[in-house]
C-alpha cells in the first residue's frame, strides 16, 4: 500500500487543506474572481474568432498562389 492509498483510507485527511493557509486561500479566491470574468467574455471569444479567420484567409491565399504556380509549371513543362 503506497502513501496515497494510506491517506485515502484516513477519513480525517484533507489533502487540499494540508499546506494551505487562510491568507493563501483569500489570495487565490480574489485572483479567481478577477480572472474568471474574462474566461467566458464575448470580447475574448471575438478576438479568437478574428485571429482564426485571419489565419484561414492567409492559408486560402497561399493555396490559391500555389495552385496557380503549379498550373503554370505544368503548362510550361507540357504535362497538361
Amino acid at each position: 500500500m503506497n502513501f496515497f492509498e494510506k491517506r485515502r483510507l484516513c477519513p480525517n485527511w484533507r489533502p487540499s487543506m494540508e499546506s494551505t493557509t487562510p491568507c493563501l486561500l483569500v489570495r487565490w479566491r480574489s485572483q479567481a474572481l478577477e480572472g474568471l470574468s474574462g474566461v467566458f467574455s464575448d470580447q475574448k471569444t471575438h478576438e479568437l474568432k478574428a485571429a482564426h479567420e485571419r489565419g484561414v484567409t492567409t492559408l486560402y491565399q497561399e493555396i490559391g498562389q500555389l495552385t496557380t504556380q503549379l498550373n503554370w509549371l505544368k503548362k510550361k513543362s507540357g504535362m497538361k
